[in-house]
């Protein structure tokens, strides 16, 4: 199966961040296999879980109940509908009858980052603390689930107080760090799944130093670096040069 949203569903007109109308349009899985039992039968209730595995490469053991499970086609094929939740290389176990079966895995979408906005998008400040925010989707259900490193390559720096406030969106606030030509990517994981990073990629950068103005001061003996007769202390006052 192709990789799910993590919301569990799609729209047809949601605006960046989870705003905006839309339709839902809810990922549902497909199985196939043996002895699922008849169509549209009450009695035959059919459940379905799915759980991380080692391939999963998550430090979190996440376990979800897939939703409407039915019988889709007479003894081979059921139906579900994806929970919310985040990750890949999920095993899947389905119920009849009180019976369990295994079945293969199945993962949700990568992160994806479309877009960075905020103060520290452009230009940031080179003594950080300013707020960034990644727009994108497939962030996950979970508020502290994220780990997030910008730099070249998407590493070198790590942010600070990252929180993913929807499945779209994510805030962070930057680090001191300096100026340089190459464009700093910015890279998200979520339950061992990282965002693609290319030459397409949104990125920021620190502000180029600055310099507003330059000066001398006469430093004699009552000057505080002890220095005797005519000399001077070059001074360079300006922005980003921290």
């Amino acid at each position: 199966m192709h990789d799910v949203d993590t919301r569990g569903y799609t729209t047809n007109g949601t605006g960046l961040g989870g705003t905006g109308g839309g339709t839902k349009i809810y990922e549902i899985i497909t199985m196939s296999g043996t002895n699922f039992g008849p169509v549209g039968k009450t009695w035959n209730s059919i459940t379905a879980q799915y759980n991380t595995t080692a391939a999963s490469n998550s430090q979190t053991a996440d376990s979800y109940n897939a939703l409407n499970c039915y019988v889709y086609e007479a003894d081979v094929v059921v139906k579900c509908q994806l929970a919310t939740g985040a990750g890949h290389s999920h095993e899947w176990s389905v119920t009849v009858g009180r019976q369990p079966s295994q079945t293969p895995t199945s993962s949700y979408g990568v992160p994806r980052l479309d877009s960075i906005e905020g103060p520290g998008s452009i230009d940031a400040s080179t003594v950080g603390g300013q707020l960034v925010t990644l727009i994108g989707n497939n962030f996950g259900p979970y508020i502290n689930g994220t780990t997030v490193t910008y730099g070249v390559g998407g590493i070198g720096y790590m942010p600070m107080g990252c929180v993913a406030l929807t499945n779209q969106k994510i805030e962070c606030y930057t680090v001191p760090g300096i100026a340089m030509q190459s464009k700093l990517h910015w890279s998200i994981q979520v339950r061992g799944q990282k965002n693609i990073i290319d030459q397409f990629s949104a990125f920021t950068k620190y502000a180029a130093p600055y310099i507003q103005k330059i000066y001398s001061v006469v430093a004699n003996s009552a000057s505080a670096w002890g220095s005797i007769g005519a000399n001077y202390r070059m001074f360079l006052k300006g922005k980003f040069v921290s």
